[in-house]
C-alpha cells in the first residue's frame, strides 16, 4: 500500500483544496504525510495556499485521523487513484485542471480504459433516442472499447444498459461519492457495474448528488474519452456542458441527428448546423479516430435474429416508432388472428413491445 494515500485522501477532503493546490503542498513537503505533520506556518510558504485555506487545513487536521478515513475507505470495497500514480488515465491527466484523486468502485482495467468513448444525453429521450444509445453502446463495447457515461435516467442508463447486455466493461462517472447510488432507480446498473465494469468519482465517498458537483463530473466523462456522442440534447441542456469541455478538451464530437419536432433534438441539431460531426453508425467514429478495427471479425455476442418467413415480413414492417396493428393489417393484407400471434412471439423474442392502444414497435 502507498503509504501516503491515508494522507492525500484526507487533504482532498479539505473543503477549498483544489489539483492544483493539492500538487502545490505535494511539491512543497514531498508527501502528504509530512505535510500532515508539519506545523501550519510551514503552508504558509506555498503562494496557492490562502488564509482561508490555512484556517481549514488546521482546524482539519485537528479532529480528523487519515488512517481511520482511509481504513473506512477500504472496509466500502473503494480503491483510490491519483495524479500521482502511473495507472492514472493518460487522456484525463492532460485536460486543464484534472482531478488529483479518483475513487473507484468495481474493476480498473488500464488496457480497456485507454480506449474510451463516451456516450452522452438527454434524460427524457424519445423512443429512437434510446434504442440509439443502446445500440450505439453495446455494438462500441464490443470491440472492447470502455463506452463512458454518467448513469443518469434516460440516454445513460440505456448506454450502460447496451455494454451489460454483452456483458461488457463500462464506466460510469458520477457526480457524488462511488458509495451513493443515484439516481436509486439506476440500483441494478450500479450493482451490475461493481461486477463487471467501472464506477468512477472525483469526489470523496460520502459526497451527496448537488447540481453543483455535475458540471465538473462532465468534464470528466469527456475527459476520459477520445471523443464524445451526443444523442439528443434539448436546446439548454446540461448535456452541452460535456459538449463545451469536449471541445475545451479537444475531443472529437459526434452527434446523431434527431427529429426536428423534437425538443430534445433542438440542442443536437444545433451543435450539427455548428459544424459537429455527424454519428448514425458506429463506423461513423471509428473510421474518423482511425482505430484499427476490423468489423468483419468482431468477438461479441450480439442477440441473433432468427425468425420464419412469415416472422420477417411482420418485423420488418414495423420500425422504431409506434404502429398501430390496424396499420399492419392493412399493409400487409393479413389475417388479425395471424398476425397477433406472430407478434407474440416476437415479443417472446424480444424483438418487438407492445405499447397501450394495441401500438407495436421494434426494440
Amino acid at each position: 500500500m502507498n503509504k501516503d494515500l491515508p494522507y492525500i485522501v484526507s487533504f482532498d477532503k479539505i473543503q477549498g483544496l483544489g489539483s492544483v493546490k493539492l500538487l502545490a503542498i505535494y511539491k512543497y513537503f514531498k508527501s502528504f504525510k509530512n505535510a500532515w505533520d508539519s506545523d501550519i506556518n510551514e503552508f504558509k510558504n506555498i503562494s496557492v495556499i490562502n488564509n482561508t485555506n490555512l484556517q481549514e487545513i488546521q482546524k482539519f487536521k485537528s479532529f480528523f485521523s487519515p488512517l481511520d478515513y482511509y481504513q473506512k475507505i477500504l472496509d466500502s470495497n473503494i480503491n483510490v487513484i491519483t495524479i500521482l500514480d502511473d495507472n492514472y488515465p493518460f487522456l484525463l491527466k492532460n485536460i486543464p485542471d484534472p482531478p488529483f484523486v479518483l475513487y473507484y468502485k468495481g474493476i480498473w482495467k488500464d488496457d480497456i480504459i485507454k480506449n474510451s468513448i463516451a456516450i452522452v444525453g438527454t434524460r427524457k429521450p424519445s423512443h429512437s433516442g434510446r434504442k440509439a444509445a443502446y445500440n450505439f453502446s453495446r455494438d462500441l463495447s464490443s470491440f472492447n472499447i470502455n463506452i463512458v457515461s454518467g448513469m443518469a435516467n434516460g440516454i445513460d442508463a440505456e448506454v450502460h444498459k447496451g455494454c451489460l447486455s454483452v456483458n461488457k466493461y463500462n464506466t460510469a462517472v458520477l457526480g457524488c461519492g462511488v458509495d451513493i447510488i443515484y439516481p436509486s432507480t439506476n440500483r441494478k446498473i450500479y450493482e451490475q457495474l461493481i461486477e463487471n465494469g467501472l464506477i468512477l468519482s472525483s469526489y470523496p465517498p460520502g459526497t451527496n448528488p448537488d447540481p453543483r458537483n455535475f458540471p465538473p463530473r462532465n468534464r470528466i466523462i469527456s475527459g476520459l474519452s477520445s471523443a464524445v456522442i451526443v444523442i439528443e440534447a434539448g436546446e439548454k441542456s446540461g448535456t452541452l456542458i460535456t459538449v463545451d469541455y469536449a471541445n475545451e478538451q479537444g475531443r472529437d464530437v459526434f452527434v446523431m441527428p434527431g427529429d426536428i419536432f423534437n425538443p430534445a433534438s433542438k440542442g443536437t441539431n444545433n451543435l450539427i448546423k455548428q459544424g459537429a460531426n455527424v454519428i448514425t453508425e458506429i463506423s461513423d467514429v471509428l473510421n474518423y479516430l482511425n482505430w484499427n478495427i476490423n468489423f468483419e471479425d468482431k468477438n461479441h455476442s450480439l442477440k441473433k435474429i432468427n425468425l420464419t418467413e412469415t416472422e420477417k415480413i411482420i418485423y420488418d414492417n414495423l420500425d422504431y416508432n409506434p404502429k398501430h396493428i390496424d396499420n399492419i393489417v392493412y399493409d400487409l393484407n393479413m389475417p388479425l388472428s395471424e398476425i397477433s400471434s406472430i407478434l407474440i412471439m416476437l415479443e417472446i423474442k424480444e424483438l418487438v413491445k407492445q405499447l397501450p392502444g394495441n401500438l407495436f414497435l421494434k426494440v
